[in-house]
């Protein structure tokens, strides 16, 4: 396979993966990827910047996307590859958070390190926007099965995108008249920002279909994310309060009862 080639059959793809490499190999900088690959959730190659693989790489992408598909996994994980290397896998999900794919990067072991809380220094914001552009560059594949579906609605998925953007980064609520603490840390925090709105989004959802099948269940659920709230804004500023933590199991708890 040529170098720079994409594992695919479509002749005119509507993705450019290697775009994608490129934001990616800038998010780390000044630290140089010596390769970057993309794969779905499968861990099938999608794309290479190099022209091939080592048996050494593929089975961390095969590790890495049976860690990732296990519920409250990390969604990075490194992988010693001898030679002073290190495998950077990441995880790319969707707007359920459902993994989509995998981006890794070959580096230089050294420049792997983590802060004081234990965190990649690697994962900049340039590198989670790198992750966010792959996940939904998936989604227009049309070699990907999960985007095959999409196409007959590829306007209406257009139109979705743009209205998504447009409150990227904000939470459900108006920061500009926020004053309780937690809410002024949500809107300073476009991670949490994001999940905020994640969580209001699909509470209403859950809610709404429930109030269809009993007035009494809907209003149970809603009492169940004001007591959230509530719990939330009582304990946002304890130090043994994870605000991000707290957030993210709601968001599961709440895609757990959608689902069911």
């Amino acid at each position: 396979m040529e170098q720079g080639k994409p594992l695919s059959t479509t002749d005119g793809p509507l993705v450019d993966y290697d775009a994608v490499c490129q934001k990616v190999r800038a998010a780390v900088e000044p630290a140089r990827a010596h390769a970057v690959s993309l794969h779905d959730e499968h861990g099938d190659v999608l794309w290479l910047s190099e022209s091939s693989m080592g048996p050494d790489e593929h089975n961390a992408v095969r590790e890495a996307v049976e860690a990732f598909s296990k519920p409250g996994g990390s969604p990075v994980i490194v992988f010693d590859l001898g030679d002073s290397r290190s495998a950077l896998l990441l995880r790319a999900v969707n707007g359920r958070r459902a993994m989509v794919g995998v981006i890794m990067l070959v580096m230089d072991a050294r420049v792997v390190k983590h802060d004081a809380r234990g965190m990649l220094k690697v994962m900049t914001p340039k590198l989670q926007r790198a992750l966010a552009d792959f996940g939904a560059a998936i989604k227009l594949n049309p070699d990907h099965p999960a985007a095959r579906g999409n196409y007959k609605s590829l306007a209406q998925e257009l139109e979705r995108l743009g209205a998504l953007m447009a409150v990227y980064n904000k939470p459900s609520f108006n920061c500009a008249t926020a004053r309780r603490p937690v809410q002024k840390a949500i809107c300073a925090n476009p991670e949490l920002a994001n999940l905020d709105r994640e969580i209001n989004a699909v509470n209403t959802k859950v809610v709404r279909e429930a109030t269809s099948d009993s007035p009494r269940a809907g209003r149970a659920l809603q009492r169940e994310q004001d007591e959230f709230i509530a719990r939330r804004d009582a304990a946002f500023g304890r130090p043994d309060y994870d605000l991000q933590k707290a957030m993210r199991e709601r968001l599961d708890h709440l895609l757990a009862v959608e689902r069911y």
